[in-house]
């Protein structure tokens, strides 16, 4: 395949690939809904990038302030229900 576009937005990259003007290697999110409503196609459902994964930076301390832990708690459980789109 050969051409002359070329991004490093990934916005950009799903709406050329929504146009028709090629492949896109994009996060799963970014398309989810274009999945499912079928206006993309995953054509390597198998290949999946880096899970980087979420990650709570805060100071040491023994015993973490209950507001960080139910911080972090809520944090988890938000992206837990949204894993699907990952």
């Amino acid at each position: 395949m050969s051409g002359s576009f070329s991004t490093d937005n990934a916005a950009a990259l799903r709406k050329a690939a929504l146009g028709g003007y090629g492949i896109a290697y994009v996060p799963r999110c970014l398309v989810y809904h274009d999945l499912l409503e079928g206006t993309l196609i995953d054509i390597l459902p198998e290949q999946v990038g880096k899970k980087l994964g979420i990650y709570a930076v805060y100071p040491f301390t023994r015993q973490p302030p209950t507001k960080v832990k139910a911080l972090i708690e809520h944090i988890r459980n938000r992206y837990l229900e949204i894993a699907r789109y990952f």
